[in-house]
């Protein structure tokens, strides 16, 4: 599942053994508001980063695995 733009799959999160993988593509920008990825978020997810990148632009990708899934 891709998504871009705003936090429309963050609640997906919160649903336990649904999501093992996140590769997170960020873009640098000076945002004031908006919403945020994981806000409705009730749980701890365990996240564990297992590889990132940054780029000369600035971007980052970060791809972070579950606990559970270790």
């Amino acid at each position: 599942i891709a998504s871009f733009g705003p936090a429309t799959l963050g609640p997906l999160a919160d649903v336990p053994g649904l999501i093992d993988e996140y590769l997170l593509v960020i873009h640098p920008a000076a945002l004031t508001a908006g919403p945020r990825l994981f806000e409705h978020v009730t749980r701890d997810l365990g996240f564990t980063l297992e590889d990132s990148r940054v780029f000369d632009g600035g971007a980052a990708v970060m791809r972070y695995r579950t606990l559970e899934e270790r």
